[in-house]
């Protein structure tokens, strides 16, 4: 048996709902809080101090894309935005805060949403917005020249240059 003290853990059940020590056995929790402590009198347990660190389950998402979410509070996300000159005029925006020749990603595309008929973002849309960044909208991919030539670079194949020459 194993008692984890010391550690904040966040059970799930309630937001921020937490308790301060857990038992386990065999890898299985089988107590929590004062009824893990009453759990472990007299018994011979292994005492694993946590110093203070945060515990989340790791069973809550097994498909969390966490990493993905992290990035994607750093990026422009154009979901607020209802028409295209509208979604252009923010990537111009934000591209214009960048040092040269850095990623612009935006998320939240989505042209569905959209309340004019001006059409798809295309890579011409962009390469006037800027011709140093590369710059990557999420859901329809649209991309500047910058991008694909950066990102592109093997002569060898046929889809690099359809890609150079598609819209």
């Amino acid at each position: 048996m194993k008692l984890w003290i010391n550690g904040t853990f966040y059970t799930m059940k309630k937001p921020g709902e937490t308790i301060h020590c857990v038992l386990t056995e065999h890898g299985k929790i089988v107590a929590t809080g004062h009824e893990a402590e009453a759990q472990v009198q007299g018994r011979s347990v292994e005492v694993i101090d946590l110093k203070g660190r945060k515990i989340f389950p790791g069973f809550v998402d097994s498909h969390l894309h966490l990493i993905w979410y992290g990035q994607a509070l750093d990026r422009l996300n154009l979901s607020k935005y209802k028409t295209k000159k509208a979604c252009l005029e923010a990537i111009a925006a934000r591209a214009a805060t960048l040092k040269e020749g850095n990623w612009l990603f935006v998320e939240g595309y989505d042209d569905n949403r959209l309340t004019d008929s001006n059409g798809l973002l295309t890579r011409r849309d962009l390469d006037v917005i800027s011709s140093t960044h590369p710059i990557l909208v999420r859901a329809s991919i649209t991309t500047p020249s910058a991008s694909i030539r950066r990102s592109c670079t093997r002569s060898d194949s046929n889809e690099i240059k359809s890609l150079t020459e598609a819209e």
